[in-house]
């Protein structure tokens, strides 16, 4: 049996509807308007799941390793202070 409706519509269509529906909301005053306490109760709420998750913290983090050591001059300038870049301690000036 083939898709009827929305169900027939392929992802493009999907996300140009939603779209326009998000915009004219905006427009008419009826959308959404998140406070400053709302916006803080979901970032921590979506950071504690991220952060529960088993490997994902150490996962990202190494991918941002392996990013910062692709830029060659970057980590020319970390070895050229032998470390002293990253490394803050108490009475060095970077902290």
């Amino acid at each position: 049996m083939a898709a009827k409706g929305f169900g027939a519509w392929d992802p493009a269509q999907h996300t140009a509807a939603a779209s326009k529906g998000g915009r004219t909301a905006h427009v008419q005053g009826s959308a959404h308007q998140f406070t400053r306490e709302q916006a803080r109760i979901a970032g921590a709420k979506g950071g504690a799941m991220m952060a529960a998750r088993p490997g994902h913290m150490s996962k990202i983090g190494k991918l941002g390793g392996k990013a910062v050591a692709t830029d060659r001059a970057h980590m020319a300038a970390i070895g050229a202070k032998g470390g002293k870049a990253t490394r803050r301690t108490a009475g060095d000036g970077n902290g």
